[in-house]
């Protein structure tokens, strides 16, 4: 039995895996692109986390700044 087996290998003929190895690099391109834009996107979010999060904190210093300006000059008159 294990004769047959071996003779039917003998007799099989060897297949191209080219195609296979091309496929598979370009995949690995495909992927890799993927991962890079997922990257730049991550860091896109973050970067327009940290610039809404200062504008709030400069509209916030802003409104304090002008809120002092005018208890300042209100201050005078109440007196």
């Amino acid at each position: 039995m294990l004769v047959k087996l071996f003779d039917w290998l003998d007799g099989l003929r060897p297949q191209s895996v080219t195609e296979i190895v091309s496929l598979y690099e370009h995949s690995q391109v495909i992927e890799a692109a993927i991962t890079n834009a997922l990257a730049l996107m991550n860091q896109a979010a973050d970067i327009e986390a940290k610039t809404e999060e200062q504008m709030k904190g400069s509209q916030r210093a802003s409104v304090v700044s002008f809120s002092l300006c005018l208890h300042l000059s209100v201050e005078p008159y109440a007196h």
